[in-house]
């Protein structure tokens, strides 16, 4: 039984676009701290307050009227 040693071709194939575009953002600190404040939880819940509102406007999953009325 043979035993393949190194990268399959198609992994360097799929490996070179990777690295050319992504080495250059593992040594840019402005992107560090972008990546560093878009994985926070507080980030996370802002957003999904977003894309609640944006359900709920939309009458997609709760009509915007239900949640008028419960308001009153």
């Amino acid at each position: 039984m043979a035993v393949a040693h190194g990268p399959s071709p198609l992994h360097r194939i799929d490996g070179w676009p990777f690295h050319l575009l992504n080495h250059p953002l593992s040594e840019s600190a402005v992107w560090l701290d972008i990546l560093t404040a878009a994985s926070m939880r507080p980030f996370d819940i802002v957003v999904g307050l977003i894309l609640l509102s944006l359900l709920i406007k939309g009458d997609r999953v709760i009509k915007a009227v239900m949640c008028r009325r419960q308001r009153l």
